[in-house]
């Protein structure tokens, strides 16, 4: 059978001549009950079954449009761009304009991260990401080049630090410090374990260098060995049971002396049984010299509680351990005992009272009032107390601001204030940033190996920043094409037949893409998505927002878009349909939106002051201020 069979049927059995959606080929499946089933490869990205509601998820983790794990709130606060983000954005635009990339293969690369990088990493980590293999794959840089930038190769040889007998442990690692996934000879079940080196093996080619081809480097490679029992709390076999994992030198450091101490004990604590220690009790016994209550009575009761523990299973495994204290500093009618966590303290301890303590208090949780010695309830009103405080500040730490979304927007500025230099702007954002992760510090390398190579100038990389800036702080495009089509009749009609011809001609760029131009009236109300990534009419608009790229809001506002609106403020009629555009391709989608009821006779002065961003992504409706 040929296997480019129909992908996308419905139908549980083919028996007729199809296409393929994908591959545009044609097939004939003769076999009488053949089931139609799809690649596997693609298969396991779908979250609904073929036929219910179509197949959500079906290309991959980045194809959100009704993917239920991810309907949450909408987080609507904005972050502020960060230095290495915009220089990474303005990469991008410059390398596609220049032909040197191509949209469709950039995405191509974020469509392929696993489920938890895709949603592990940020916006723009994502861009980082994809720059730099897109620029490996078109030949402008080379694995050399990009790992010399990153600082990955090495530059002296390794000389052996580890001999036999030696106590080390094997390093931990998370993905999210590298950019892309390594190429591992270390099993992660042992990161962070304490093993003996059993044997130096000699010097090999570091796997992780050599796997991107990278560099050729020779490391020295270890036999570790590891008690089971470290490795795997829950095994079942002796504490003498061990295994040997074969380990590059990179992943070892040198246990700590706690570590080691910790290393020497752990025998001893695990036949004791420490870690499932629920309760602990320790009486009064053997006074040396006596003081208090008769040193007989107390043998006699640590007797009884030693022995009596151990028949009912109770020390180590069981949950309880005890200890014979010389002298707890106080008596009455006989020995005291006292039982931890609860901190409750008994009196007249022998056999017969320490029977009720070991069922009723040691086994069943609840306390032997007749013989406690203090009434310690203060201790639980002062905690009770603390709680209830530091839920009271938890809850004042929490409160959720409401902002008016449809509010109106002055943009006006007040241009004599003295603009600081560019340079002085730059190291600002740059100080702010903290830490650098893994992928900025990609991100920084590609930017060197860009500029160095010629394929982008710091000035050009500035332009493109700029003028991106300029589009969102001072003038709005988008604005101006609204305030247009509210006033000029013949320019609406333009506008709404043609998106792209119209705002040309205003002397506006539109970027590369055809604007679709759609219009919210009494009876339609239009709302824009992108549920593949972020397509935005950014020429006119600018960035997009970050709400608009989140998972959430791709997700939900094709399957529940009257909620959507409704968390951004937007209350709509039952007899106003709503108009999803999913822009998945070619066309940005630029909503106009209603011009309120009281703005007749307004100045375009004025008019430009009420239209806000998200009303023209069809997420608010604006009012003038005294509705």
């Amino acid at each position: 059978v040929n296997k480019n069979y129909n992908m996308l049927s419905l139908s549980t059995r083919c028996f007729r001549v199809q296409r393929s959606v994908v591959t545009g080929s044609r097939y004939t499946k003769r076999q009488v009950g053949l089931p139609c089933t799809r690649p596997a490869i693609l298969r396991t990205h779908s979250t609904n079954p073929v036929g219910s509601v179509g197949s959500v998820g079906f290309g991959g983790v980045h194809d959100l449009g009704g993917n239920l794990p991810d309907f949450q709130t909408i987080n609507r606060a904005e972050h502020e761009w960060k230095w290495w983000e915009k220089k990474i954005d303005a990469l991008a635009y410059v390398l596609w304009g220049s032909n040197k990339m191509t949209v469709t293969a950039f995405r191509r690369v974020i469509e392929s991260l696993s489920g938890d990088q895709y949603k592990e990493t940020s916006y723009y980590e994502k861009w980082a990401y994809a720059i730099a293999v897109n620029m490996l794959e078109e030949g402008l840089i080379t694995q050399e080049e990009l790992g010399t930038e990153l600082g990955e190769l090495r530059s002296e040889p390794e000389t052996q630090v580890f001999d036999d007998g030696d106590l080390v442990k094997v390093r931990s690692e998370s993905l999210k410090t590298f950019w892309r996934k390594p190429h591992l000879r270390t099993p992660g079940y042992i990161f962070g374990k304490i093993g003996v080196i059993e044997r130096v093996c000699g010097t090999f080619t570091d796997p992780t260098l050599e796997a991107y081809h990278t560099q050729k480097a020779p490391s020295h490679l270890y036999r570790v060995r590891f008690r089971q029992k470290d490795v795997w709390p829950s095994y079942s076999g002796d504490f003498n049971d061990t295994i040997d994992v074969e380990i590059f030198q990179p992943w070892l450091e040198l246990a700590t002396p706690e570590e080691k101490a910790k290393y020497q004990l752990s025998p001893k604590i695990a036949k004791i049984g420490l870690e499932k220690i629920k309760r602990h009790i320790f009486i009064c016994s053997d006074q040396t010299p006596q003081k208090c209550c008769n040193k007989e009575d107390g043998l006699e009761a640590w007797e009884f509680l030693r022995k009596r523990l151990d028949e009912l299973g109770l020390t180590g495994a069981g949950g309880i351990n005890r200890t014979k204290a010389n002298c707890l500093r106080l008596c009455r009618n006989g020995p005291v005992a006292v039982v931890y966590p609860e901190g409750v303290w008994y009196h007249s301890c022998k056999p017969d009272v320490l029977e009720q303590i070991i069922q009723q208090h040691l086994i069943g949780g609840k306390v032997v009032e007749k013989y406690k010695l203090i009434d310690n309830n203060h201790l639980k009103t002062n905690e009770q107390d603390s709680k209830a405080n530091h839920e009271h500040d938890h809850e004042h730490d929490h409160v959720h601001h409401e902002h008016d979304h449809d509010h109106v927007h002055d943009h006006e500025h007040d241009h004599d204030h003295v603009h600081e230099e560019r340079s002085e702007i730059e190291q600002k954002a740059v100080d702010k940033e903290g830490e650098p992760t893994s992928y900025q510090q990609l991100a920084e390398a590609i930017l060197r190996l860009a500029i160095s190579k010629g394929y982008v100038t710091e000035a050009e990389l500035h332009k493109k920043i700029n003028d991106i800036d300029t589009v969102e702080n001072v003038e709005m495009k988008g604005q101006q094409i609204v305030v247009e089509a509210w006033t000029n009749p013949k320019f609406k009609s333009e506008l709404l037949a043609n998106g792209r011809k119209a705002i040309e001609s205003l002397g506006l760029d539109v970027g590369p893409y055809e604007i679709v131009v759609v219009e919210n009236n009494e009876h339609v109300h239009n709302l824009v998505v992108c549920t593949l990534c972020s397509c935005y009419p950014r020429a006119i608009l600018g960035r997009p927002p970050d709400w608009y790229k989140s998972r959430s809001y791709r997700a939900r506002s094709v399957v529940e878009p009257r909620k959507v609106l409704e968390e951004f403020g937007v209350s709509l009629s039952p007899d106003t349909a709503v108009r999803v555009h999913d822009s998945t391709a070619d066309m940005r989608y630029f909503v106009l939106p209603q011009r309120p009821a009281g703005t007749e006779g307004w100045t375009k002065e004025q008019l430009l002051k009420l239209v806000t961003r998200d009303s023209m992504v069809g997420t608010a409706k604006l009012h003038v201020a005294n509705e």
